[in-house]
């Protein structure tokens, strides 16, 4: 019976009754903005459970929505422990794994690890993140800002609304709660610091909740993250302290096992090796430990295993452990197949939890308990039905003999003695490193890689992953450097043969953007370019910036003292060699890199006569937070290089991606 119905279903199905089985295809630059990501991991305390986040955009609601996940590692079980339409922002673990702490919708979230009803807890400070439970999970702390000042208040209603730079707060300090067994507030809310002296940036608070050490700024602003002193007090507010008031860059303090010891990172810029070092919680000079160690690190746990860290590795990323007496380093995350993102481990340091990613799949969170690791999520599933491209890494020398690394991605029908456009995507940072993974940002990369493009990533001279001489190498060269780079690894793809030389579009966002506009102004190696959120001039960037000391950093001087420097390394001092067609794309609430820098390369092509466009996203700030926003961006970017390196139509931006509006049925009676 069975064997005959099986022949009538191959019979119909020849006949063309049933419906064929879905073929794979090219996934578009929609659907891959879709995808399902996995967020932030956290282990419990006593190694038993892992908590981490699942994310996706919602293009109805216009937000990226994060829910919280459960793993039972010894039953294997996945159990969702938030719903509704607020994502789910910072989160972690009482030290004795039975409640769970998390932010959500401007509010800390309390509930208990079996699962319930969420307890909102009535905290009036704003901006609440980086909660921390005590041992008996009963003492919580979180940095905050203070409740809206009541002098403000009378100010608009007198004068209106207005902002003093530089002296309108916005100040961040630790508090702590006491919770009730029933997930209560247990009293007030109690500020551990307060004023106008310095604005906390990063924390850790004792096992017992008595003590916290922290780092802060003198002002809540990023043009004061240079100067960065190492704090401790007592929870109670008494015996404030400062541990390490050197002019130097601080991070990430924790505590060790036994609350005697401070582990933090300290870096002398952003360009250098931030390297870990110890403290006595009483004081001291602090100890520096991972000085052989080349590439900047800060811990991430210090547990009783020891310090965990992650590093860059060239295209690589692994998890290490130090010890903190020996100095010792090693590995514990021994896959070189694997990419690693976030992690977590458990109070003993025995259990670790982390994600990953490589060439062939998304990133999947992996549990190592002594032996191998194991994947316990199946997020990749969702390419199932795509024909995805394929990836590796490259190299070549750069002018001066550097050795540069970038990642090659090539349809799957790739034929060396065929002739491809190329898109040459650059990262930002400078500090940034691409890898051979499966992207799940801004750039439909498979997309275009499916339509018959191959796409060169580059890792341009001050990337991470290859050492701080290499990172050092954009010191008075930032722009020219990392052009030249990209331009010698365009030479050598062309050398090969496969590419197009007609058909070169360069895009990158902020650093990348800047790099990409220098390409188009420097050079005319690119045939068609795109400047998102990028630097034109670096006068104008220093000016406007809310991270003015990020220049004075690479260049070692401001524009008053050097203005040849800053003139050296801008697309604007290059705007009459242009002839490249610009694709403009900012953001109008972008403090990190001003508007005015898209308006000056804007004004300026248009005077040399020169194709291009400027799109303004409307509260965009330095990149799309918004899925429809997102959508925007990508509709536009894939309209700008689908015509002239695919030869579609040329865009009518203001109508480009726009569905057709749907006629309405007419209502008959009957």
């Amino acid at each position: 019976m069975k064997i005959f119905l099986s022949k009538i279903v191959i019979l119909i199905s020849l006949l063309g009754i049933l419906p064929a089985f879905a073929e794979k295809h090219v996934p578009t630059a929609e659907e891959l903005i879709q995808l399902e990501t996995i967020g932030g991991i956290s282990v419990s305390p006593d190694g038993k459970y892992v908590l981490y986040q699942k994310s996706r955009n919602d293009f109805d609601k216009d937000l990226n929505l994060s829910q919280l996940w459960l793993y039972d590692i010894s039953s294997e079980n996945h159990i969702q422990l938030t719903y509704g339409e607020k994502s789910v922002g910072g989160f972690g673990w009482a030290q004795n794994s039975e409640r769970i702490i998390f932010a959500r919708d401007s509010k800390v979230m309390v509930m208990h690890r079996s699962g319930g009803e969420a307890r909102s807890l009535d905290i009036k400070q704003k901006n609440v993140s980086g909660m921390i439970f005590s041992d008996d999970g009963k003492t919580v702390s979180f940095v905050g800002s203070p409740e809206e000042d009541k002098v403000k208040d009378r100010r608009k209603d007198h004068m209106g609304d207005f902002e003093v730079i530089k002296a309108d707060g916005g100040h961040r300090h630790i508090y702590i709660v006491k919770l009730t067994d029933d997930l209560e507030l247990d009293g007030d809310v109690t500020a551990v610091t307060s004023g106008t002296d310095f604005s906390v940036s990063g924390y850790d608070m004792s096992a017992d909740g008595s003590q916290v050490v922290f780092t802060a700024t003198k002002r809540p602003d990023l043009a004061s993250s240079f100067s960065v002193k190492l704090y401790f007090a007592n929870t109670d507010g008494s015996d404030l302290k400062i541990l390490d008031d050197s002019e130097k860059l601080k991070r990430s303090p924790v505590f060790s096992p036994d609350d005697k010891t401070i582990a933090y990172s300290i870096s002398s810029g952003f360009a250098y090796n931030g390297i870990i070092h110890t403290i006595s919680a009483d004081g001291g000079e602090p100890k520096a430990i991972t000085e052989s160690f080349d590439e900047s690190i800060s811990p991430a746990a210090w547990t009783d295993e020891g310090i965990y860290f992650t590093a860059s590795q060239k295209t690589n990323r692994h998890i290490f452990l130090l010890n903190p007496k020996s100095s010792e380093i090693k590995r514990v995350v021994t896959s070189d197949d694997l990419i690693v993102g976030r992690q977590s481990t458990s109070k003993s340091g025995k259990v670790i939890a982390f994600a990953a990613a490589n060439d062939e799949q998304l990133s999947e969170i992996y549990v190592q308990n002594g032996g191998a690791a194991k994947k316990i999520t199946t997020q990749s599933d969702q390419l199932s039905d795509f024909i995805m491209a394929k990836r590796e890494v490259i190299s070549w020398q750069a002018d001066d003999g550097a050795t540069i690394e970038g990642v090659l991605t090539t349809p799957v029908d790739f034929d060396l003695s065929n002739k491809y456009p190329l898109f040459v995507i650059t990262h930002g940072g400078p500090t940034g490193t691409d890898r051979p993974v499966i992207p799940t940002g801004m750039y439909p990369i498979d997309n275009w890689a499916g339509q018959g493009a191959v796409i060169l990533q580059t890792n341009y001279r001050g990337s991470a992953g290859y050492g701080e001489a290499f990172r050092r190498l954009n010191w008075r060269n930032l722009g020219m450097g990392p052009a030249t780079d990209i331009i010698s690894g365009i030479n050598s793809l062309v050398g090969k043969g496969f590419i197009d030389e007609a058909k070169i579009g360069c895009l990158g966002w902020s650093q990348g953007g800047h790099i990409s506009a220098m390409l188009a102004t420097y050079s005319d190696r690119c045939s068609v370019a795109h400047m998102g959120a990028g630097i034109s001039n670096w006068a104008t960037y220093y000016y406007n910036t809310d991270i003015t000391p990020f220049t004075v950093q690479y260049f070692g001087d401001t524009p008053i003292d050097d203005p040849e420097v800053y003139a050296k390394t801008s697309p604007m001092t290059y705007i009459k060699n242009a002839k490249t067609p610009v694709l403009i794309q900012h953001g109008e609430k972008d403090n990190r890199v001003p508007i005015a820098n898209a308006y000056e390369l804007r004004q300026a092509l248009t005077d040399m006569n020169v194709e291009n466009h400027m799109i303004v996203y409307k509260g965009m700030p330095h990149g799309p937070r918004r899925p429809k926003t997102l959508r925007a961006v990508l509709t536009h970017l894939d309209a700008w290089f689908g015509h002239y390196l695919f030869g579609s139509p040329k865009p009518e931006f203001a109508t480009v991606g726009i569905p057709e509006e749907e006629d309405e049925e007419e209502d008959v009676d009957g």
